[in-house]
């Protein structure tokens, strides 16, 4: 994966890699190190519909399908995992997707600096067609669940940020796994969106159901009470946590009559994919 700070300077556009704060969960589940992002928006559309708002200022986009390059004196390409941070006054850059949409989890964050820095380059040990699996996982009748999960909004646009959804922030968390690893039933320490940057696992709630992850994925997380789900990583895994308030994305959407490429618009039976765990 990469993080890259994009910005407009005097009229020409600057391209620099850089870190994505890592947080660390403390004994009362609190944060040590966060992006303070107030706003976030699921996206699939064009790549120059990602940043046409005048209204948003400095974004975070967050790539979960598509091919998005950036042409210019600066160019890059970026895909499933990478991280952009956008702040550009004018039309110098010019981003296009080889004709694709792009799928893209769009978030607010004024007022943030991002630190120049290098991420070590990790590969997602996962690779599958298709577009990004989106799932949530909640507590039904008093035992955990997985479903698939549908935004509440329409995702061929970038309405006005005040229309996004709300968030308290955002941070990464790194786990490098030698051998794959498991973390035994345990709950949600909030509402929060997983997006897989790096690496792949795997979840698991009290319904028998399975979800394998790779780069690109996300989990809406909601399980804040009773037993709560399995994980288990591989690899070196980077997950981005996007806190979501109680009063937030309590309504989920419905599957749309037509909505290609979506890992989770039907379950089915190849491992990286929602299956049902007969045992």
């Amino acid at each position: 994966m990469q993080a890259v700070w994009v910005e407009d300077r005097s009229g020409s556009v600057m391209a620099a890699d850089i870190e994505l704060p890592l947080g660390a969960f403390g004994d009362g589940n609190e944060v040590d190190s966060t992006v303070p992002v107030t706003r976030v928006w699921l996206a699939h559309v064009p790549a120059p519909t990602l940043f046409a708002r005048q209204d948003a200022g400095p974004i975070l986009a967050v790539i979960l399908d598509g091919t998005l390059r950036l042409e210019g004196t600066a160019p890059r390409r970026f895909g499933r995992g990478d991280v952009v941070f956008i702040d550009l006054r004018d039309d110098a850059a010019r981003f296009i997707s080889n004709g694709d949409l792009i799928w893209a989890l769009l978030l607010s964050a004024p007022g943030w600096t991002p630190k120049l820095g290098q991420i070590p380059h990790a590969d997602s040990p996962v690779d599958r067609a298709g577009g990004p699996l989106m799932n949530r996982m909640y507590v039904g009748g008093g035992t955990s669940r997985t479903e698939p999960f549908w935004w509440p909004g329409d995702v061929s646009k970038v309405p006005p940020v005040a229309d996004w959804v709300p968030s308290e922030g955002a941070f990464v968390i790194r786990t490098v796994y030698s051998v794959p690893g498991i973390a035994d039933w345990h709950r949600a320490p909030r509402r929060q969106l997983c997006i897989t940057l790096t690496g792949s696992g795997e979840n698991q709630t009290e319904d028998g159901v399975r979800t394998q992850t790779a780069a690109g994925d996300f989990m809406f997380v909601e399980d804040v009470t009773g037993q709560g789900h399995i994980s288990r990583g591989r690899g070196d895994r980077r997950i981005l946590f996007v806190t979501v308030p109680n009063q937030a994305l309590r309504r989920v959407g419905s599957p749309p009559l037509s909505l290609p490429d979506v890992g989770s618009a039907e379950p089915r039976t190849e491992p990286n994919m929602t299956s049902l765990d007969p045992g």
